[in-house]
């Protein structure tokens, strides 16, 4: 990461409206997009907090994913990383766990 944007990423703030927002979501969606856990779940912005910091309550820009999922996921296995087509990941590997021998 860059000297510029770690300086953008430490400026930026949730919202206050944050927590209850994300706990609204994860209980009208109530499972995981990729495994349906129903437990450990987490918000995760389509497009990332720290570059569309005024998408960070827009329900559309949330994905609700397990604590691993989110990981693996949403931030190939990196927290400073996020996944561009998170979207596409998701429907791909369902479709492979549909198809599983």
């Amino acid at each position: 990461m860059s000297i510029f944007r770690e300086q953008i990423v430490k400026r930026l703030t949730r919202s206050s409206e944050w927590p209850k927002f994300v706990k609204t979501i994860k209980k009208e969606r109530g499972r995981c997009a990729i495994c349906s856990k129903k437990k450990g779940l987490e918000g995760h912005h389509r497009l990332p907090f720290h570059l569309y910091p005024k998408l960070e309550l827009d329900p559309a820009n949330i994905i609700i994913l397990c604590r691993r999922h989110h990981f693996i996921f949403g931030h190939l296995e990196y927290w400073k990383s996020y996944n561009t087509q998170i979207a596409e990941t998701i429907n791909y590997f369902k479709s492979l766990l549909k198809s599983r021998p």
